[in-house]
């Protein structure tokens, strides 16, 4: 009877001790796969990451590949060219023997900020040059202007001559001269350019300055006293009388009017003064 439990005792023992190394081998089973399990996960992540390491290179291959072509594509820029005929230049100044440095003529230069005198000298020339042809330009436009002396006729006093006289049917009242001297009998309106005689000459004895169709200027009296240059009958244009003119004297530098109001025109020369008659229009 002790046999038996004896016997049953260590059957049982064995069976749990069987039981025991089984659920060891088990456990020992489980944790290999585990780990197994873990080894290829950690494996599969290490692949990713390589995978994702090779496209990251590869994509930075293309793009550092891409700008290399496009900066081929681009011209390149001209090198800066030198300056060599400067740099040549001053080789052969360097070159040049000193005696022919010497030998170059030297400018003369006055002080800094001016013109060496010769310059000055032709610019004082040039300016009087200048002033003088002005001044004789102002001279005979003002005398032009005022009805200068066109033409010196060559009379003689007593001389009886020919004359064409241009007229304008208003010069009985335009026409006028001064001057204090008498010819004849004879005197012009004003005694001075401010001083009108008193009383008033008649037309036979008034003087007036006339133009002949050739330029000629002279004083004459008694022209508007001829029956066809009377008011009404005279020609209403510009028309040419031709009357003689006997030659009495020389009026002495007189100062003449062209119109009522107008500027006194000075004569440097003497004009001629005398008496007109026989006088026809010309047709």
């Amino acid at each position: 009877m002790a046999t038996d439990e004896r016997d049953e005792d260590k059957a049982e023992k064995d069976e749990a001790a069987t039981e025991g190394e089984s659920e060891a081998s088990e456990s020992e089973a489980s944790e290999s796969e585990a780990s197994e399990s873990e080894a290829s996960k950690n494996d599969a992540s290490a692949a990713e990451g390589r995978e994702a390491s090779s496209d990251e290179a590869e994509e930075s291959d293309e793009s550092e590949q891409s700008d290399g072509d496009e900066t081929a594509a681009q011209p390149a820029s001209a090198p800066p060219e030198k300056p060599a005929a400067k740099k040549s230049a001053e080789v052969e100044e360097d070159r040049a023997p000193e005696r022919m440095r010497r030998a170059r003529p030297k400018v003369p230069v006055g002080p800094v900020g001016q013109p060496p005198a010769t310059s000055l000298g032709k610019s004082v020339t040039l300016f009087a040059v200048v002033v003088f042809g002005l001044g004789a330009g102002f001279y005979f436009l003002g005398k032009s202007e005022a009805g200068g002396d066109r033409n010196v006729p060559k009379w003689k006093v007593g001389q009886e001559v020919q004359v064409d006289i241009t007229l304008d049917p208003r010069d009985d009242a335009k026409l006028a001269c001064a001057s204090g001297v008498e010819i004849g009998g004879k005197r012009c309106e004003f005694s001075s350019k401010t001083q009108k005689v008193e009383p008033a000459p008649a037309d036979a004895a008034l003087l007036k300055p006339y133009t002949t169709t050739d330029g000629v200027q002279f004083l004459a009296a008694g022209l508007w006293s001829h029956p066809e240059l009377a008011q009404g009958k005279r020609p209403v244009d510009r028309f040419t009388v031709r009357c003689k003119l006997k030659v009495e004297g020389m009026v002495k530098a007189p100062a003449v009017r062209w119109d009522v109001g107008a500027a006194w025109g000075e004569r440097p020369n003497d004009w001629y003064a005398g008496a007109v008659s026989g006088c026809t229009l010309v047709k």
